[in-house]
């Protein structure tokens, strides 16, 4: 990914946190020397300072045939809010539009599994990310799942050995300029670009620092 400099997210517990906040991502990797790409919700964690993504692909998605006969490299891309600004929003309203984003990109080798107890943990474990009110009455629910249920998804895990995440937030413009656009997005009925135009301030105070 190309990343200017003053656009580098440095922190890696920073990116980590963006991946568990925006946890539908893609999956890219060869498949039958061709590029293939996946859209999934993806787990992340941290196992002694290493980071991991778990999920799961449909067993009809050919995908995990890439990753069947050993553990091989993909390219995951998380994406989170974006936003047009237009230059009507800088001071003199002089320059051009732009579109501003957040997004990390991880790279690592994947290993699939067909293992029953992999796949129940991890629907456990993301069904808990997403619906914790509701987790018992679906973990009671797996005591009873479909064997063909279970048999129709392949659960995979990634060893995460490269990290890289971008905040694009207006940061090549001055400081006023983008404070001035990020009030301007922050007032938007659209949550995305009202999170762009927070994360604009958020970035246009630390410069100030």
């Amino acid at each position: 990914m190309y990343i200017p400099k003053h656009n580098q997210i440095h922190d890696v517990a920073t990116c980590v946190s963006f991946m568990q906040m925006n946890i539908f991502a893609t999956v890219i990797s060869l498949l039958d020397g061709a590029l293939f790409a996946s859209h999934l919700p993806l787990l992340t964690t941290v196992r002694d300072e290493q980071v991991i993504i778990t999920g799961h692909f449909a067993k009809a998605n050919p995908h995990w045939h890439a990753f069947e006969a050993a553990p091989a490299s993909c390219l995951v891309i998380f994406t989170g809010p974006h936003a047009f600004v237009s230059p009507s929003t800088y001071t003199l309203n002089h320059g051009i539009p732009t579109w501003n984003y957040v997004a990390v990109h991880v790279s690592g080798r994947v290993r699939i599994s067909h293992d029953e107890a992999d796949k129940r943990a991890m629907l456990h474990a993301l069904h808990g990310a997403n619906e914790p009110a509701n987790e018992a009455a679906f973990a009671a629910q797996l005591n009873t799942f479909q064997r063909s249920q279970l048999d129709g998804i392949v659960w995979f895990e990634v060893d995460v050995d490269k990290i890289e995440g971008k905040e694009k937030l207006s940061q090549n413009h001055t400081i006023e300029n983008q404070h001035r656009a990020g009030i301007a997005l922050s007032g938007s009925a659209d949550p995305s670009v009202a999170e762009i135009g927070r994360l604009m301030q958020s970035s246009s105070k630390a410069r100030r620092r």
